[in-house]
């Protein structure tokens, strides 16, 4: 580790423990992904929680985060982690809607709410939140709380894969395959998959498998099923 960020490190440490909000979250970053070290979710969890006291909507989205998964040695709570997150949209951070997002679609410390998911989603967008272009699109694909249309499923999916998201690129590439929403391009598509499932992207060779496996696309080869499996 660079010993210029070790230092920088201690200096918002330092700060953290002075009370300066942007620091105590600033250092939970540092300690959640071990930026200057070891990683330690529980001090991760202790920082961004000392921040989303104060009102920090960063804090609170990743505190939010840390009580969807049970993280930092915090128990899966997901009515806390709804509450996190409606408080960072509030707030204006676009990944604090975009989770809130999340879990109105599941029903999880939310009612159960596709519509309003969507409403969320088409929000963070404008935000340009990379992982909603996938979402969003997965209800267009789905028809859940839209109107279903593969148009604009490939259309979000474009935009997100155009973005890096790779969950974006396989339900693009799985609409290239199938000619949904716009002429069928099954090499790109399977390209696509390729790329990824030698990446290795355990999904991407998953969807790979079943198109060799039920040859509705291609013709049925049980021995490149085998190999993505």
């Amino acid at each position: 580790v660079p010993k210029n960020y070790e230092n920088a490190a201690k200096w918002v440490a330092l700060l953290a423990k002075r009370g300066d909000d942007d620091a105590q979250y600033n250092y939970g970053v540092i300690l959640e992904h071990g930026l200057a070290g070891k990683a330690d979710l529980v001090q991760a969890a202790h920082w961004y929680q000392q921040a989303a006291k104060q009102g920090n909507v960063d804090a609170q989205n990743n505190l939010g985060t840390f009580f969807r998964w049970g993280k930092g040695g915090l128990k899966k709570d997901y009515n806390e982690a709804a509450r996190l997150f409606l408080a960072a949209r509030n707030g204006g951070n676009p990944l604090g809607t975009a989770n809130l997002a999340r879990l109105h679609r599941y029903g999880r410390g939310v009612k159960k709410d596709t519509k309003r998911a969507a409403e969320l989603y088409g929000e963070a967008i404008k935000k340009d939140v990379t992982f909603a272009y996938y979402e969003l699109g997965e209800l267009y694909r789905r028809g859940l709380g839209v109107k279903k249309s593969f148009k604009r499923a490939r259309s979000l999916f474009k935009q997100g894969a155009d973005k890096g998201d790779r969950y974006a690129k396989i339900g693009l590439a799985k609409l290239y395959t199938r000619g949904q929403g716009g002429p069928k391009k099954l090499d790109e598509g399977l390209g696509i998959l390729r790329k990824l499932g030698n990446g290795p992207n355990a999904k991407a060779q998953l969807a790979l498998a079943k198109i060799y496996w039920n040859g509705r696309v291609v013709p049925k080869d049980l021995k490149k099923a085998e190999k993505w499996y």
